[in-house]
């Protein structure tokens, strides 16, 4: 709970009314679900503005608006509307004030591909023994963040983040706010780079995390990525490194068994486990939060046991339809890394049975687009029997996917989901595993749900 006045004096803001100081219940953007005695900050997005949704706000039992446009403001007695100079930057100033009242440990976690499933690992651990806020869904941007500190309480113990913006100077924002002790690197990929141009620049938005941090915070890193191992060269501060290829780190393991049922691994100390958790780069995942025990000194086989551990939504996650059709959904968000993740794990774990790859658009490429989904094709003609695809890009895919002497009846384009789902039922198989895998943007997701109405779920194979 935050008084009127200390929102007053954190935003510069500016009380239109008589003033009279009194606690807030809560803070909300959303006006559909704002509560009673709430305060409601009307942001303003690509395709919405709140200041649109005041009067529903008030309605649901808002007490307090925040606002900077003044021509979309009408007069409601009681209500306490406070100006400033732009409602973004004044959610910002007050979830920094709100974490300063707090002494808790923050956890924060960028990186291009891996976050959310980190996040989800390292709450998950820690929440066995103390007090955990985590960022609901993917809450890692300037709005996402603040909301997530509003859910400290006085109990808190750790408060685990992700961060990700799309700009440099965006994740030393987001640090300025949240605090963190802790910070972890997954990797560095092609991410975003209609805005950060290429890798480098990736690197140096992720390395605002290290900036933030040194010295006297601790950087959890990818011993792997070679990008991650330069750029932490820069930065004095202690640095703990987990991989799979490089030993020479103090937290990892060796891949013993990889398949669709279980992923078992050698842990550092010859501790042979197994993980509820498909591919590859979900050990990685798991050795990032491992990690975080190693950084606070806890006994790590005290945190072991995964049981009850549920992957985020669209994330590697398992179908069995019953017609004995596997599909592997991987469909929150791609790019080029995570797309070639998403091929390891199908070429690894689905050795013999026959591999359909239902694959959509990568954004955010930029002037690279292209040549991206150029080598997309080439990769998948690899190893898909069938190529999918979904979105602008698909004769690029196609140029890339016939380069190896594939023939043009094994890809198909559509525009439309309905029609893709209908070619793709015609040709399915019993035993056949499809990859469903695109930009968020794209819903992939629906086609899933399409296939699953028309065939029906077997059993859902939370992996």
């Amino acid at each position: 709970m935050l008084k009127i006045s200390e929102i007053l004096k954190v935003t510069n803001g500016e009380v239109l009314h008589n003033f009279k100081d009194f606690f807030i219940s809560g803070i909300s953007i959303d006006s559909r679900k704002v509560k009673e005695g709430e305060l409601f900050i009307a942001l303003k997005g690509n395709n919405f503005d709140g200041h649109d949704f005041i009067k529903e706000a008030i309605k649901k039992g808002a007490k307090a608006i925040i606002f900077d446009n003044p021509s979309k403001i009408e007069n409601f007695p009681n209500i306490c509307f406070i100006k400033v100079l732009e409602s973004r930057i004044a959610l910002r100033k007050i979830a920094k004030y709100y974490r300063s009242l707090f002494q808790c440990q923050t956890i924060a976690i960028t990186g291009s591909n891996g976050k959310t499933t980190v996040k989800e690992l390292v709450a998950f651990l820690l929440a066995k023994n103390y007090k955990v806020v985590k960022a609901p869904e993917s809450y890692n941007n300037d709005i996402g963040v603040p909301l997530t500190i509003f859910q400290l309480k006085k109990d808190t113990q750790f408060l685990v983040l992700e961060m990700e913006m799309n700009q440099l100077g965006g994740i030393k924002n987001l640090c300025e706010i949240a605090q963190p002790h802790i910070g972890i690197i997954t990797n560095i990929g092609d991410t975003h780079l209609e805005f950060l141009k290429n890798r480098k620049g990736v690197a140096k938005e992720k390395s605002e995390l290290l900036e933030y941090l040194a010295p006297q915070g601790v950087a959890i890193l990818n011993n792997d990525d070679p990008i991650i191992k330069n750029m932490s060269k820069n930065f004095s501060l202690k640095k703990i490194f987990f991989g799979i290829k490089n030993k020479n780190c103090e937290i990892f393991a060796t891949p013993l068994e990889l398949n669709k049922d279980k992923t078992k691994i050698l842990l550092f100390d010859k501790k042979e486990i197994e993980i509820p958790l498909i591919g590859l780069h979900n050990i990685y995942n798991f050795l990032a939060s491992l990690s975080v025990l190693k950084v606070l000194n806890l006994d790590v086989y005290q945190f072991l046991d995964l049981k009850g551990f549920q992957p985020p939504p669209f994330r590697t996650t398992l179908y069995q339809l019953k017609n004995n059709i596997t599909i592997l959904l991987d469909c929150y968000n791609a790019n080029p890394s995570s797309m070639e993740n998403a091929f390891k794990t199908i070429k690894t774990v689905f050795r013999k049975e026959r591999k359909i790859g239902l694959l959509g658009d990568m954004k955010e490429l930029g002037e690279e687009s292209e040549k991206f989904h150029y080598q997309l094709g080439e990769k998948a003609s690899f190893i898909f029997d069938k190529l999918f695809f979904y979105g602008d890009y698909g004769e690029k895919v196609k140029e890339g996917f016939l380069k190896k002497n594939r023939k043009k009846e094994d890809f198909y384009h559509f525009s439309s989901k309905d029609k893709l789902v209908e070619k793709l039922i015609e040709i399915l198989k019993e035993g056949d595993i499809i990859l469903i895998k695109g930009s968020r943007i794209l819903k992939m997701e629906e086609i899933f749900y399409k296939l699953k109405e028309y065939y029906g779920e077997k059993r859902n194979q939370n992996n």
